[in-house]
C-alpha cells in the first residue's frame, strides 16, 4: 500500500496582513497559533507533513514562524482566487495538484493521536457526514435562485424530495487520487460558471457546497464508499465537542475550530493555552512577532517591553512569583476610577443603552441603578485586588494543568479543591454577565437562547494579565454555593454532599448519580475559569 502524505493549504489574499487582521479568527495571533499547533502536532505524529500555498502565506509559516514542514510547496501565486470569500477554493487547487494518496488537514484541525490504517488506506476520507441544517437549505435555496451551473450530481440531488447530505472537509483525502482530481476539476468548474452571480450570493456560504455538498455526492454517483473518521452523521450541535482542549488528549484525540469557533474568545484562549504548554518556544515566538510587528497588541502592555529572549525566561520568573502568592502591586497604583476606565465597561455600556432605548417594561425601574452599583463595586474590587501582572501570569500557567490534576487520573471525588484568590462574586438583580457573554461568545448555544431578565444572579469577575483586567462569567446558583464552600480546602465528596441540600431529597434518592454529574461539570467550568483550583 502506497504511503498516504499528509497535506496543508495556505493562502493570503495580497493585501492581508496577518499580523493585524484576524483571518475569521477572534484575534490576528489565534490565527497564527492555530497554523502552528496544526502543524507540529502532525509533525510529532508522523514525522512530515507537505505545505502548499502562495508566497505571502509561505513567507509566514516558514520564514516568520519557522515550521518544520518537510516540503514546501510555492504553488499558489498562479492560482486566481476569483472573490476574496472563497477561502475553500484554493484547498481545491491543492486537491488537484496529487498524484498520489494524501490526506488534506485544515489548518484549525490539531490531531493528539495518528489517525487509523483503515483511514490511510481508504479510497475516500472526510471528517464526518453532515446532516442538511437550516444552513444548508437556506444556501441551496440562494444558490438555486442565482446559479446557472450545477455539477450534474449536485442538480440530481437538489432535484430529489429528501434533505441533501455533505461531508465535513477537516481532513479530506484518499487513495483513489483518479476521483480526487476529477472532483477537484468539477469543484473548479462549479465556481468558474458561476462567477458572474457571485455578486448576488452569500459568497462565504457557497464553500461548503462546491467542497463539501459537491464531494458527497461525486461520491455516490459514482458508486464510491467514503470513508469517515467520525461515521455518525453530525448536526449543528454535534460539533460542540470539538473545541474541548482541555480533553485533549486523554478524552479527544481529534480536535476542529470550524465556523464559530474561531470567533468565540473562550475557546481561542484555551487553544492559545494548550499551544503555550506544549510548544512555549514557538508561543513565544508568537507573542513576539506579534508585538513586534503591532505595537497596540492586546498583550503589549505585559509582553511588548520584552525582548524574545526575556519572553523565554518568563515562564519561571513568573511561576516563582505565583508561589509566593498573591503581590498586589502594580507599576502604579490603580484607583476605582482608573479600574473602572480599564475594565470591559465600553461595550456593556453600549449593551445597557441598547436595552434602555428598546423601552424595557415598568418592573426594570432600577436597571440603571442596579448597573451603576455593579460596575462600581466591580472597579472597587480590581483597585482593591491588583495583583501584580508576573503572579497572575504564573498563575496562567498553573492553571493549565489544574483539570488534568482534578480530572484525569485517580478517584475525582477524593481530591481538594478550594476557591482561587483572584476571583470575587458580585450578586445583582439584572444579569450584567449573562448579557456581556451573550453578546460576544460565538456558537455557545446558551447565550444564543439567553433573554435578559430580572432576578438574582451571580457575576463572577476573574482577575486577567491581558487588557481589560478582569473576565467576566456568568454562574448559576449551585456554583456560587460552590465558591461560598471553598473558602478553605474542601475534598470533592465532602463539597459534593453539603451541596445535596439544594434538592429536594426524594429527588436526590432517584436522581443521586444524575444530580453528581450535573455538579461534576458544575465544577470542571469553575476550573476552567481559573475560579476553583486543586490543592497541591
Amino acid at each position: 500500500m502506497a504511503k498516504t502524505k499528509l497535506v496543508q493549504t495556505c493562502y493570503l489574499i495580497g493585501n492581508q496582513n496577518p499580523y493585524e487582521q484576524s483571518c475569521g479568527w477572534a484575534r490576528p495571533e489565534y490565527h497564527l497559533i492555530s497554523w502552528a499547533f496544526s502543524a507540529l502536532q502532525l509533525r510529532s505524529l508522523y514525522g512530515e507533513v507537505e505545505l502548499y500555498g502562495n508566497s505571502a502565506a509561505i513567507s509566514l509559516l516558514v520564514e516568520d514562524l519557522e515550521l518544520p514542514y518537510a516540503q514546501v510547496h510555492d504553488t499558489h501565486d498562479s492560482f486566481g482566487l476569483p472573490h476574496p470569500n472563497l477561502w475553500a477554493l484554493p484547498k481545491i487547487w491543492t486537491y488537484s495538484l496529487q498524484n498520489e494518496p494524501f490526506l488534506h488537514v485544515d489548518g484549525d484541525v490539531f490531531l493528539f493521536e495518528k489517525f487509523s490504517n483503515t483511514l490511510h488506506g481508504a479510497g475516500l476520507v472526510a471528517q464526518n457526514p453532515e446532516v442538511a441544517t437550516e444552513y444548508y437549505t437556506s444556501t441551496q435555496k440562494m444558490l438555486t435562485s442565482h446559479f446557472s451551473y450545477f455539477p450534474p450530481s449536485v442538480k440530481d440531488d437538489f432535484a430529489k424530495d429528501v434533505p441533501i447530505m455533505a461531508v465535513n472537509a477537516g481532513i479530506l483525502g484518499g487513495t483513489n487520487t483518479a476521483f480526487l482530481n476529477a472532483y477537484a476539476a468539477s469543484a473548479m468548474e462549479y465556481v468558474d460558471r458561476n462567477i458572474p452571480s457571485l455578486s448576488r450570493i452569500n459568497v462565504d456560504r457557497f464553500n461548503v457546497f462546491f467542497e463539501q455538498h459537491l464531494y458527497y455526492c461525486m461520491a455516490r454517483e459514482s458508486g464510491l464508499d467514503i470513508t469517515y473518521l467520525f461515521p455518525e452523521p453530525f448536526y449543528d450541535r454535534g460539533y460542540m465537542y470539538l473545541g474541548n482542549f482541555h480533553e485533549a488528549p486523554v478524552k479527544r484525540t481529534y480536535l476542529h475550530l470550524l465556523g464559530h469557533f474561531k470567533k468565540d474568545e473562550v475557546t481561542c484562549r484555551q487553544m492559545a493555552s494548550k499551544f503555550r504548554s506544549l510548544y512555549p518556544e514557538y508561543y513565544y515566538k508568537i507573542m513576539s512577532l506579534c508585538n513586534r510587528k503591532v505595537p497596540q497588541h492586546f498583550m503589549s502592555r505585559f509582553y511588548g517591553r520584552r525582548t524574545e529572549k526575556e519572553l523565554k525566561a518568563l515562564p519561571e520568573l513568573a511561576k516563582t512569583a505565583y508561589l509566593e502568592k498573591p503581590v498586589f502591586a502594580r507599576e502604579s497604583s490603580v484607583t476605582a476610577d482608573v479600574a473602572k476606565s480599564t475594565l470591559p465597561f465600553g461595550l456593556m455600556d453600549i449593551f445597557v443603552k441598547d436595552i434602555i432605548q428598546a423601552g424595557p417594561p415598568p418592573e426594570y425601574f432600577n436597571l440603571q441603578a442596579d448597573y451603576e452599583a455593579f460596575r462600581t463595586r466591580t472597579a472597587e474590587w480590581t483597585a482593591s485586588s491588583s495583583f501584580s501582572q508576573p503572579y497572575l501570569y504564573g498563575r496562567d500557567l498553573s492553571a493549565d494543568d489544574w483539570y488534568d490534576s482534578i480530572f484525569n487520573g485517580g478517584d475525582v471525588l477524593a481530591k481538594k479543591v478550594s476557591k482561587t484568590d483572584e476571583c470575587s462574586v458580585i450578586v445583582t438583580e439584572f444579569d450584567w454577565a449573562g448579557l456581556y457573554n451573550s453578546r460576544t461568545r460565538c456558537g455557545v448555544q446558551y447565550y444564543e437562547e439567553w433573554a435578559f431578565r430580572k432576578g438574582t444572579f451571580y457575576n463572577l469577575l476573574i482577575a486577567e494579565v491581558s487588557e481589560g483586567n478582569i473576565s467576566l462569567e456568568d454562574l448559576d446558583e449551585i456554583q456560587f454555593a460552590m465558591l461560598q464552600q471553598l473558602g478553605q480546602p474542601v475534598e470533592i465528596r465532602e463539597l459534593f454532599q453539603q451541596l445535596e441540600s439544594m434538592v429536594d431529597q426524594e429527588i436526590l434518592l432517584s436522581h443521586r448519580d444524575a444530580f453528581y454529574n450535573l455538579l461534576h461539570k458544575l465544577l470542571e467550568k469553575l476550573v476552567l475559569l481559573k475560579a476553583v483550583k486543586p490543592l497541591n
